[in-house]
């Protein structure tokens, strides 16, 4: 799988999520050093959208969420719950292609500003969440989870 590099990542990410300039009236906000080497944030007045390169240039995830106290919500959660598209494996070029397609037919209430459907991404997360801790057989994971499901297994 071709990674995209630094030189490549924002200038093709900026080309692909130019609409959210042009159409919605995002601004781009500059990055900070070294860690804001693989990501682009846009922001408008009530919405932020957050481009980022991750698992060391083999993936690209979309976050979206609130300009102030922004709850990095995954782009992916929202085409799940509106029956959107997979993005599915492919080149990280191709995903940013599927993406930047996906933000713009999937999330345009978003875009403009409605944060109604932040609170059923909230849920879908916190599910996730509890559903991480257990085993699919109902035991739970980790050290912690595991002492206290013994305990209560052996005091009833």
């Amino acid at each position: 799988m071709t990674h995209l590099t630094e030189e490549t990542f924002k200038p093709r990410c900026r080309e692909l999520f130019a609409f959210l300039c042009e159409d919605y009236g995002f601004e781009e906000e500059q990055g900070e050093g070294d860690r804001d080497r693989f990501r682009l944030r846009y922001s408008s007045d009530r919405i932020t959208v957050m481009i980022e390169s991750v698992s060391w240039g083999t993936r690209i995830r979309v976050g979206l969420g609130r300009r102030s106290g922004f709850e990095d919500y995954d782009l992916e959660d929202l085409l799940s719950l509106r029956g959107g598209p997979e993005i599915g494996e492919c080149s990280p070029s191709t995903q940013a292609e599927r993406l930047a397609d996906a933000l713009q037919a999937y999330a345009g209430d978003v875009l403009a500003g409605d944060t109604t459907v932040f609170s059923d991404l909230k849920r879908l997360v916190r599910r996730a969440l509890r559903a991480e801790r257990y085993f699919p057989d109902g035991r739970p994971q980790g050290v912690l989870g595991w002492l206290r499901w013994l305990v209560q297994r052996i005091l009833g």
